[in-house]
């Protein structure tokens, strides 16, 4: 049984480790304007939802709100090829391929067929968890041993606070993978400690990564966490440990990380210098398009990107279709106010539907994977500032997840309280 449960979870692992490009070992997995692999994982997700549509006897499970949710996004994704056709004279094929990361929320209907049961899910959680250790050993190999990551990141070799910022690979799950250690560690008294061994060394991660925003914001939810539910000894232990790993760094390399992490987010946004200075060009541009076209956007979405042999269109508007670096006003540039109401939806949905789980269900796997979408959910909020979740398809598919166990938890509470019900 444990060896066909490994067996078909790896399936939905391959298609993580597609979107992440194999975790950039080889330079194989992109050559411009000839083969791209997350385009290879967007035609695996669109066929095999196809198939579990035909083939799935779960059917049932489709008729939600988030399903709803979903098919209108892509509608409007869609809608805005023709946008970009009537204001900027794009033809539709080059409108499709500069849409085409938005299909992969179509690994929302795949994940609520393909997942059974939430022993399944926390399975494959804890399967993402291994992936995420072995990316950040391959992030920390890279960068003080051989170069084996083939990423134009990876080269580049940039300072921050006069520290070099390493690479780490398939980030996004690296983050997500601590969130669900995080849960596991701060909602169980008799947690192992080896996930909490694993949290920390994920935790450093983040450090050793220099992602300003995503450290802040994994903090931010930990330590709510931990006030909201008493857990005092925890927090006195993580401050104790994160006191000694800086104290330990600070003695060896002569600075302390961690606040020149924050130092120079603070003159960053005080001189309008480092990453700071792009990023507040681009919400000036966001917010020309936005009130250029407030309901649901003028087709920017659907530019295509310059690449190869770009043409003079896409030189001209490579700015208008940017999407890294800025999520909610990128959001608000794409979408208009209709985008917003979607995105409230999105999330209000969510934060319900985890609510009445976690005070009708005793079920141990579901009550954890409730407290660990809440965790994740908080996280995609904080950090949306300045990490596109919505656009990039190796968030989308973490998206898409949390979102399908959302609506598998509530399947089951259903059927729990069907079956609950005295019969007449």
């Amino acid at each position: 049984m444990t060896n066909k449960l490994s067996l078909k979870l790896f399936f939905p692992l391959m298609i993580f480790m597609i979107a992440n490009k194999f975790l950039d070992i080889g330079p194989w997995w992109h050559v411009s304007g000839v083969f791209n692999l997350t385009d290879i994982g967007n035609g695996i997700i669109l066929f095999s939802t196809f198939v579990f549509l035909i083939f799935s006897i779960r059917k049932s499970i489709l008729i939600n709100f988030m399903t709803f949710l979903i098919v209108f996004l892509i509608s409007l994704a869609c809608l805005q090829i023709f946008l970009a056709l009537s204001y900027y004279n794009q033809n539709v094929i080059d409108g499709i391929v500069a849409i085409r990361h938005q299909l992969y929320f179509f690994s929302f209907f795949l994940f609520i067929l393909y997942f059974s049961n939430t022993s399944e899910i926390v399975k494959f959680l804890n399967w993402l968890v291994i992936l995420s250790i072995i990316a950040l050993g391959l992030g920390i190999f890279n960068r003080y041993g051989f170069k084996i990551l083939y990423s134009d990141w990876a080269n580049r070799g940039i300072l921050r606070s006069g520290f070099v910022r390493a690479y780490v690979p398939a980030m996004d799950i690296v983050t997500f993978a601590s969130i669900w250690l995080m849960t596991k560690w701060t909602e169980s008294d008799k947690s192992r400690k080896r996930d909490k061994s694993m949290f920390f060394f994920l935790l450093a991660g983040h450090i050793f990564r220099q992602s300003r925003m995503r450290l802040v914001s994994l903090l931010s939810v930990l330590v709510i966490r931990l006030i909201r539910d008493n857990r005092w000894k925890r927090i006195f232990l993580f401050m104790l440990l994160s006191g000694i790993v800086f104290i330990g760094f600070e003695a060896y390399r002569g600075k302390n990380l961690l606040s020149n992490l924050f130092e120079s987010a603070f003159a960053d946004s005080i001189t309008g210098t480092g990453t700071m200075s792009p990023r507040l060009k681009m919400i000036e541009i966001d917010l020309k398009e936005f009130r250029a076209h407030p309901i649901i956007g003028g087709g920017s979405l659907a530019l295509r990107r310059p690449s190869g042999q770009p043409t003079l269109l896409q030189l001209r508007h490579e700015s208008l279709s940017y999407y890294f670096d800025l999520g909610y006003t990128h959001w608000l540039k794409f979408y208009g106010l209709t985008g917003m109401v979607w995105l409230f939806l999105f999330f209000a949905y969510q934060f319900i539907s985890v609510s009445k789980i976690k005070k009708s269900n005793r079920d141990k796997d579901s009550l954890l994977l409730s407290k660990f979408v809440q965790n994740y959910l908080l996280y995609i909020l904080f950090s949306f500032f300045t990490l596109n979740h919505f656009m990039i398809p190796s968030r989308i598919l973490l998206l898409t997840l949390t979102a399908s166990i959302v609506v598998i938890l509530c399947k089951d509470m259903t059927t729990n309280q069907s079956k609950a019900l005295p019969s007449i």
